[in-house]
């Protein structure tokens, strides 16, 4: 008798050691795969479009018109014809964008022009580190955010950072700027974007 239940005791520790590891090994899964999911939100960049057309309000009230064809933590360069000006990000209180907008198309760009061939939706607020902003042509103020620079969607935090990257999923949607502002004590790019395609 003793001996019986010496060996149902065996079994029934090798029986729970065995659910013990396969449950800490689904976990390891359950890790592995939401830091992998992570990961790659984390390196998804968000396609964005500057439209050629920018009025840049200055703090002293006065205005400045033209294409934005550089743009960084200390200053943005706006240029009208051929004749480029530098301004300081200081003295900027708004961005505003309008007209035409270069859409890359594979390895080739070209212009949109109205909005029957275009379509919008509707905004989005985002506040961006300004190191988050890069650069893909300048002339055609083709750029991207990172998603990792991203602090703040719409006042509610990064919750909504997977919703933006699922709708650019497939490179038939980017985003417009419509207007930026600067938060210069936070280091903060303030972009009013709408998500956008191109209609063939």
């Amino acid at each position: 008798m003793k001996t019986l239940l010496r060996i149902t005791l065996i079994l029934v520790l090798t029986a729970t050691t065995g659910l013990v590891g396969n449950v800490r090994e689904a976990k390891g899964n359950s890790n592995t795969s939401a830091e992998t999911e992570t990961a790659t939100t984390a390196a998804t960049p968000i396609p964005v479009s500057l439209p050629a057309v920018a009025t840049v309000t200055l703090s002293d009230r006065n205005t400045r018109s033209g294409q934005v064809v550089d743009l960084n933590s200390e200053q943005l360069i706006i240029k009208r014809g051929n004749s480029p000006a530098t301004v300081s990000i200081a003295d900027i209180v708004r961005v505003e964008f309008d007209g035409e907008v270069w859409w890359p198309t594979g390895s080739e760009f070209i212009v949109i022009r109205g909005d029957d061939t275009i379509k919008e939706g509707e905004p989005v607020r985002l506040e961006v580190g300004m190191d988050g902003f890069e650069w893909v042509e300048k002339e055609q103020g083709i750029a991207n955010i990172s998603s990792e620079a991203v602090m703040d969607i719409d006042g509610e935090g990064r919750e909504y950072l997977e919703g933006i990257l699922d709708v650019i999923d497939g490179g038939k949607f980017r985003y417009v700027v419509r207007e930026i502002e600067f938060d210069l004590e936070n280091q903060l790019l303030i972009i009013t974007a709408t998500a956008a395609s191109r209609q063939e």
